[in-house]
């Protein structure tokens, strides 16, 4: 592994060299130390945090600069309007978020001032790839045998650690919070703010209560916002038949001490409970909040009797293992599929928006009208960009060669003017040239083009928004871009002060092009820069008939028109908005209620998935504000529609999926698995792995009494500029909206 990092290191360690070389000293500045992601931990293609504790004997004022390679070696530039003021003598903590993509081993950090600059360079601890399943536990070892946790990595953090900007956890699936000791009560409000902030945009959370369980469940708390339950009282319990059933041990629980609480929200799943004074107290229960899950456990698993119970390793691990989505307890075996150049269902979606035309399947996905494409093209030239097979190049280099050799000899040889292979032999040469820059102009568009594909999510139990964007960028000659975006989600409360970030998108895994291979494209040209508070992307380099890939996060709360909260003080309670417009129930496992449309847009294509089944509307369409009855969708089974299982044999009606093929182009097929990808059967069924951008699948929360809406919006989310002007090419919008669903009494 280390042998691959060599040629990374070894060409980002030149361009620094060559960085340095066009800069004077400046000011006396000195970076004392550096740590980056969490505690040192942090993946390959995920936004991390960077924090430098710089000093200064003269003083220091002026900007710096981060210098990281992206996905593909190259080099990217972090820039900031912030200026960094160092006193004289004194110190400072420099915080500024990074997204890292080879391991080369260290970053560079430029300071500028007005009349000089001067380059730093920060050695790196190595990092995890960005499939790496990451488990971040602060406050003890809660009972974990991190042997029956195949394929996580554990990290033990304090609280100092966690960051204060939600960003810096969004490369960790997990956190585990074990109350027993006082680290929890450390974490600031600030801290708190980002981990409420994480959970709403997917994060999963596990808090297991000890002596801290009073304090941390007082109503109106700094940890309310977080936890979907409220305290009332603790004490010894002498029997714990729900947990010996939830962990499925074969040995009696002795005596514990065990906090007992109530739900404070509807749709909390009770996954074990106590007996106290004739009563059934939840001990341990799961809830959604926003698009992320949090469990709680009334338990200290460092405490007697579970520090010596022999199941507690198993109940630790259910705690973790979240409906729709089992953790890895043994190796799983899949199929290989290296032959396609990725093992992840977002490097398949890659490369199916690698491919722009005006017609086929990725128009047909897109659903442009031919007559859309012709006054598009008319406009601006054409937008096909085909590929040239490795037929077509054998085939002109056959007609090449048989023209200069044997052709010209015979055509000659008839002429009998021999000498006349000075005339001929240039003019064949100048026509097979001409004919090749011909059928390159054919193949290929003369207008930049972008394939774009937006999801948007809406929780309405909670206002919370969040977009995910992927482009590919297409350059029809050499240049360098300024690309811009900016989400315009249509929302009844609007973009309500959404926040952006565009980067660059890697390719996981050792694959050629790859974020761990040791392969390198254009490592050695000028950085392009980065601004991740304007979301903009400055001097990005373009070559003729190059492609690139970005991609976007966004994130918004309180988006919903009228989602004034019912209780101030525990933002995870229904709002106002869903109880006037929408309300669903579940009787006996069928869906019944009404729901409403939050959005601006008609959707067509529109599924509304819950538990395991999808219901189909009549028309496939649901207007803007429209309301419709559950009763009246069309029932089908979730799994028969996600693996499209067909009859096999009509002899004994016996039944086959299709197999998922990772070959496909088909935009609307790949989008259907990332958001649902485990209820399909996860990687057993598609042999990929989805776990680069696992956060999109919302398989959890249809097992957790929520109900999902999906649909396709004609016009996409976020804009997408280069030197102000909109890209033209393919666009896929999609919207997903949540809708709590509650038990019908």
């Amino acid at each position: 592994m280390r042998r691959s990092r060599i040629p990374s290191a070894i060409a980002f360690a030149v361009l620094l060299t060559l960085s340095a070389a066009r800069t004077s000293v400046a000011a006396d500045v000195k970076i004392e130390a550096a740590t980056v992601g969490i505690g040192d931990t942090w993946k390959y293609g995920y936004w991390t945090e960077l924090q430098l504790e710089l000093t200064s004997e003269t003083g220091f004022r002026g900007r710096a600069e981060v210098l990281a390679p992206d996905g593909e070696g190259a080099s990217v530039q972090y820039v900031s309007e912030e200026e960094v003021n160092v006193p004289p003598g004194g110190a400072l903590t420099l915080r500024r978020l990074v997204k890292l993509g080879r391991p080369v081993g260290h970053l560079g950090v430029r300071f500028t001032t007005s009349d000089a600059t001067w380059l730093a360079r920060v050695e790196l601890p190595p990092g995890l790839p960005a499939q790496q399943e990451v488990l971040l536990q602060l406050g003890g070892a809660g009972g974990l045998d991190r042997r029956k946790l195949k394929g996580f990595e554990v990290r033990d953090i304090v609280a100092s650690q966690l960051p204060e900007n939600w960003i810096g956890l969004s490369a960790f699936d997990f956190l585990w919070i074990s109350a027993g000791d006082e680290q929890a009560s450390q974490l600031n409000k600030r801290q708190l703010a980002a981990l409420r902030l994480w959970l709403e945009q997917g994060g999963q959370l596990v808090i297991c209560l000890g002596q801290q369980a009073e304090a941390l469940l007082t109503p109106g708390g700094p940890w309310s916002p977080l936890l979907p339950a409220e305290y009332r009282g603790s004490g010894v319990r002498q029997f714990g038949g729900g947990i010996e059933q939830f962990a499925g041990a074969q040995v009696r629980l002795p005596p514990f001490t065990a906090a007992n609480f109530e739900p404070a929200v509807s749709n909390a799943r009770v996954l074990a409970s106590v007996t106290a004074a004739n009563q059934q107290f939840p001990v341990i229960l799961r809830a959604p909040l926003g698009f992320g899950v949090v469990t709680l456990a009334g338990l200290d698993l460092e405490a007697t009797p579970f520090a010596n119970w022999e199941a507690t390793p198993t109940l630790a691990r259910l705690l973790l293992e979240v409906e729709g989505k089992r953790l890895a307890v043994e190796e799983q075996t899949v199929g290989s599929v290296r032959h396609v150049g990725f093992d992840d269902l977002s490097g398949q979606l890659r490369s199916a928006l690698d491919s722009f035309g005006d017609n086929g399947e990725l128009a047909a996905a897109a659903g442009k009208s031919e007559s859309a494409e012709s006054s598009e093209a008319g406009a601006g030239g054409s937008m096909n960009v085909g590929l040239i097979s490795f037929a077509l190049v054998i085939l002109i280099l056959v007609v090449y060669a048989v023209l200069l050799g044997p052709g010209d000899y015979y055509l000659l040889a008839r002429l009998r003017k021999p000498m006349g292979t000075w005339v001929t032999f240039p003019l064949l040469v100048a026509a097979i040239c001409g004919a090749i820059v011909w059928l390159r102009g054919e193949l290929k568009s003369n207008r930049p083009l972008a394939n774009q594909v937006d999801v948007v999510d809406v929780c309405t139990a909670t206002g919370s928004v969040r977009g995910t964007l992927w482009a590919q960028l297409y350059a029809p000659s050499t240049a360098q871009w300024e690309v811009q975006s900016r989400p315009a989600p249509a929302l009844a409360g609007g973009e309500a002060g959404a926040k952006m970030l565009l980067s660059w998108q890697g390719l996981p895994g050792s694959y050629l092009g790859g974020m761990s291979s040791s392969s390198q494209a254009g490592l050695l040209t000028e950085p392009y820069q980065l601004d991740s508070e304007a979301s903009r992307l400055l001097q990005l380099p373009m070559r003729t008939a190059s492609t690139r890939s970005l991609a976007g996060r966004w994130w918004a709360r309180d988006a919903l028109a009228g989602s004034a909260r019912t209780s101030p003080g525990s933002p995870a309670q229904p709002d106002a908005w869903e109880f006037a417009h929408s309300k669903l129930t579940d009787r006996d496992g069928v869906l019944r209620g009404r729901l409403t449309s939050p959005l601006k847009v008609d959707l067509r294509d529109c599924v509304l998935f819950y538990n395991n089944w999808a219901h189909l509307f009549n028309s496939g369409e649901i207007a803007a504000g429209e309301t419709v009855l559950a009763e009246d969708l069309l029932r089908r089974d979730l799994d028969w529609r996600l693996t499209r299982r067909r009859i096999a044999s009509a002899a004994d009606t016996s039944y086959t999926s299709t197999p998922w093929d990772e070959e496909s182009r088909d935009v609307s097929r790949i989008m259907e698995m990332l958001m649902f990808h485990n209820a399909a059967g996860g990687e057993r069924y598609t042999r990929l792995k989805h776990a680069y951008q696992g956060y999109l699948d919302l398989t959890t929360h249809l097992k957790l009494g929520r109900a999902v809406l999906v649909g396709r919006a004609p016009t996409p989310a976020t804009t997408l500029t280069t030197a102000g002007a909109v890209l033209p090419g393919q666009q896929w919008c999609y919207y997903r909206v949540i809708f709590p669903v509650a038990p019908e009494r």
